[in-house]
């Protein structure tokens, strides 16, 4: 992972971001352990549908939040 940030940072990147299952706790600890912090939260719940073929839809912020 340093090999990672400093790659990213040589990029001009400020920060990295990672997309981890919540019900993985070990990978969650480990990178807690190299200085990662939770952000935000991803929460969802399937929705029973009369169709078989059920859309999901994702919302996102027109504009980047900082």
């Amino acid at each position: 992972m340093s090999a990672v940030e400093a790659w990213a940072a040589s990029k001009g990147a400020t920060d990295l971001r990672l997309t981890v299952w919540d019900f993985n706790q070990r990978v969650i600890a480990f990178y807690e352990e190299l200085g990662y912090q939770t952000r935000s939260r991803l929460i969802w719940k399937p929705l029973q549908t009369e169709t078989a073929a059920a859309t999901a839809y994702e919302f996102r912020p027109a504009q980047p939040l900082r």
